[in-house]
């Protein structure tokens, strides 16, 4: 199977201020081991970075591989590196997560080892640039220390550089999963002769950066370099195994907590479904009993839709496919329309919209 990458995902936290009650509920679409983790932040501000990573991954299988939210096991490596259990593929999918600053992001690719690397450009608390570059300065080479502090660019600029460089290492060694026991200073990075990105242009994407590795060049390997905002740098890492072989560059694709609620209780419910056809197999409730729990689940689901979907979406129809009308049910099939979100567009082949009669059986027309 060929390379390719099938996800550039990015969530800021920053937009995301849920009540009391949304945290409690996005915080039980995970497992509970990663569940008690997370309960265990001192800083509400951790706890979300960490939770929306843990989302981001189930939403990955749920979305892209069509696999079952409540279906989904992850675990970890001895290196700490989050990797699936279930269910199983017949082909290779690596994922790997950053959260740092305002973002959350996560890459997944077939056939390939990949990482991703996220870091804020900012200045830890009481320090110097000085004071800060000189305790990292060793886990860079000469050549790469030389570009970092490029006499010709500001100290802002050269803190831009460094971090840049530290999210190519750091985006390298987490696809590799080595951790700590791979030297930093032995992996170094060329860079190319395109545009240089010091300002935190979020237009402008590198690609042609080359790795070497003890003074060899690693051709196999390439990285993609970004920023989220102004402050917010991001590396790809991914190794290509056919030769010229080169991956479409794309944008992050910005994610909201809408879509991943949306996606959790979808198969929530259709995992409520089997366990009460389970409990009427075993004779443990009645079919009543079980028609009334899931009357009530749609009920709260669509209270929940009515009063807490603080996003809003119209769509301008493209070409309308098809149409049918039975039984006070009306289905129609619009191709090409686009969505037009908050801060996003989305444009899609096609979508299916079933419109059924509001009233109650039985329930007057008004008449005026």
């Amino acid at each position: 199977m060929s390379t390719r990458v099938t996800a550039r995902w990015a969530f800021n936290v920053n937009e995301w201020n849920p009540s009391d009650e949304q945290y409690q509920q996005v915080l039980s679409f995970v497992q509970p081991e990663e569940k008690s983790r997370i309960n265990r932040f001192h800083s509400i501000e951790d706890a979300k970075l960490a939770l929306i990573g843990r989302c981001l991954m189930r939403l990955l299988f749920c979305k892209i591989y069509k696999s079952k939210w409540t279906s989904i096991q992850f675990s970890r490596t001895k290196e700490n590196k989050p990797i699936l259990v279930k269910p199983d593929f017949d082909h290779v999918i690596n994922f790997n997560i950053s959260h740092h600053g305002d973002w959350v992001v996560l890459v997944a690719g077939e056939s390939s080892l990949i990482g991703v690397d996220l870091m804020k450009v900012e200045l830890p608390f009481n320090q110097t640039i000085d004071e800060f570059f000189e305790i990292l300065k060793e886990q860079f080479s000469d050549y790469e220390w030389n570009v970092i502090t490029n006499p010709n660019h500001t100290r802002f600029q050269q803190l831009h550089q460094f971090y840049q460089y530290w999210c190519l290492k750091e985006s390298y060694v987490k696809a590799v999963g080595l951790g700590l026991n791979l030297d930093l200073k032995s992996i170094e990075f060329h860079l190319s002769n395109e545009t240089p990105n010091l300002s935190g242009n979020t237009q402008l994407t590198k690609s042609k950066t080359q790795l070497f590795i003890e003074n060899k060049l690693q051709p196999e390997w390439k990285f993609e370099e970004t920023y989220l905002d102004e402050l917010h740098c991001v590396s790809i890492a991914y190794n290509v195994m056919e030769e010229g072989k080169d991956i479409k560059l794309q944008n992050f694709e910005k994610i909201h907590i809408e879509e991943i609620i949306k996606f959790a209780e979808k198969f929530i419910g259709i995992a409520l479904t089997d366990s009460l056809d389970e409990l009427i197999q075993k004779e443990k409730i009645t079919p009543q009993l079980a028609m009334k729990v899931l009357v009530q689940f749609d009920k709260s689901i669509t209270e929940a839709l009515d009063t807490k979907v603080r996003n809003k979406a119209t769509f301008k129809a493209g070409h309308l496919h098809t149409y049918r009308f039975c039984d006070e049910v009306w289905t129609f099939i619009i191709k090409n329309p686009n969505f037009k979100l908050e801060s996003d567009q989305v444009l899609v082949d096609k979508i299916k919209i079933v419109a059924c009669n509001s009233k109650k059986p039985g329930e007057a027309e008004n008449k005026s």
